[in-house]
C-alpha cells in the first residue's frame, strides 16, 4: 500500500482568509500592465527555481505528501515515500467525469453521512 496523503483539510477560515487575501491582491495587480506581470510572474520563477529544495520539503511537510524532488528530503520533517514508477503504474488516479460528477459527489455525501 502506498500512502499519497496524510496532510489536513483545510478549515472554512482558511478558505475565507485565501478569498480575502486573493481578492486585496487583485485590486492592484488587475491595475498592472502585461509588462509588469510579466515581470513579476518572471521574478517569481526565479525565486522559485532558487528555493526549489526548501519550497518541496515546506509543501510536503504541509500536506503530509510525498515529493519526487530528492532534493528536499533531507529537510521534510515527517517523509512519506513518494510512489516509484512501478507503484505508480499500479495506483488508481481519479478522473474527470464530466456531467456525472456531480451525481458522484451527492453520492458520496451521503455515503459519508450514513
Amino acid at each position: 500500500i502506498v500512502v499519497a496523503h496524510t496532510g489536513a483539510k483545510p478549515s472554512a477560515a482558511d478558505v475565507d482568509k485565501a478569498v480575502v487575501a486573493a481578492r486585496r491582491a487583485f485590486e492592484t495587480f488587475s491595475q498592472t500592465s502585461r509588462e509588469e506581470r510579466v515581470a513579476l510572474l518572471t521574478r517569481i520563477i526565479e525565486v522559485y527555481k532558487s528555493r526549489m529544495k526548501d519550497i518541496g520539503a515546506a509543501i510536503s511537510d504541509a500536506t503530509g505528501s510525498g515529493t519526487p524532488n530528492q532534493a528536499s528530503m533531507s529537510l521534510i520533517k515527517h517523509p512519506v515515500p513518494y510512489p516509484t514508477a512501478d507503484e505508480q503504474k499500479r495506483l488508481e488516479y481519479q478522473r474527470d467525469l464530466g456531467a456525472a460528477n456531480q451525481a458522484w459527489d451527492q453520492l458520496w455525501t451521503e455515503i459519508k453521512a450514513a
